[in-house]
C-alpha cells in the first residue's frame, strides 16, 4: 500500500535575504535605495531620505518605503549629502521596518 503524504498549506512569511538578491531585486524590495556594506564596519546608502534617530549605538534612517535600523557601537556619520549617507562603526545588527 502506498504511503500518503500530508501537505500543509501554511502561509509562509516573506523574508528578504539582501545578500542573495540581484541589484534589480534589491531595488524593488527596498524602494529606490542602494545599500553597500563593507564588512561590518561601514555602510554606504544611496537613497536615504533622512536620519530619524542617531546615537553612537544605533542609527535609524528613512529610506522612503522602508526604515532601516542599524545597531552596534562607535557609530559616526562621515558624510550625508543629498540622498547619500556614509556611516562607520561596528555594525552588529540590521533591521528593516515599514
Amino acid at each position: 500500500m502506498a504511503k500518503k503524504l500530508k501537505v500543509g498549506l501554511k502561509k509562509q512569511a516573506k523574508k528578504i535575504n539582501l545578500f542573495n538578491l540581484s541589484t534589480d531585486s534589491a531595488f524593488s524590495e527596498l524602494g529606490e535605495s542602494h545599500i553597500n556594506f563593507i564588512d561590518n564596519k561601514k555602510v554606504i546608502i544611496d537613497g536615504c531620505k533622512s536620519v530619524i534617530d542617531y546615537d553612537e549605538n544605533f542609527v535609524t534612517l528613512n529610506l522612503g518605503k522602508k526604515i532601516i535600523y542599524l545597531f552596534g557601537s562607535c557609530f559616526e556619520i562621515l558624510d550625508f549629502t543629498d540622498a547619500n549617507i556614509t556611516i562607520v562603526g561596528k555594525i552588529s545588527k540590521v533591521e528593516f521596518g515599514e
